[in-house]
């Protein structure tokens, strides 16, 4: 096979591994892990955030009956928040938003004043689906840090 036939199949497996192998992988993790009280999550991110080296960091876990899908974002300077969606409170799913967060992933900002919105959006779009999303799924599944 020469290079060129090599990367069309990797970017082909690649795209659809992002698109349908992440998000099977995730609701995976998601009903097979036991669910867990505040108190042990609260262990398990004390655990986490020295496994990352983040201790800096001030991360509370919130759980919220209102949403569908947990998510992990900045609130501001060094704060951040991981929302726990019912259903989807376990060890797993704790390290996949964490590693979020240690990765830098909630503090990117795309905007670029000489670019337009339409450019911003579908670098936004990439870079979540191609390199944070499987990056994260990754880590909560094989604890490997990529």
């Amino acid at each position: 096979m020469n290079i060129k036939g090599f990367c069309k199949d990797f970017v082909i497996t690649y795209t659809l591994f992002c698109f349908f192998g992440v998000p099977v992988l995730n609701r995976i993790a998601i009903n097979v892990s036991p669910k867990k009280y505040k108190e042990q999550l609260e262990v398990v991110l004390s655990s986490e955030k020295k496994k990352w080296n983040i201790e800096d960091k001030i991360i509370e876990i919130s759980f919220n009956d209102s949403i569908r899908n947990s998510g992990s974002g900045k609130i501001k300077d060094n704060n951040y928040l991981i929302r726990l969606a019912r259903g989807q409170r376990n060890e797993r799913l704790l390290k996949h938003e964490v590693s979020h967060i240690a990765k830098g992933h909630c503090d990117r900002y795309y905007l670029d004043v000489k670019a337009n919105k339409i450019y911003n959006l579908g670098i936004r779009f990439l870079d979540y689906n191609f390199v944070m999303e499987p990056a994260a799924t990754i880590y909560s599944l094989t604890g490997l840090k990529l």
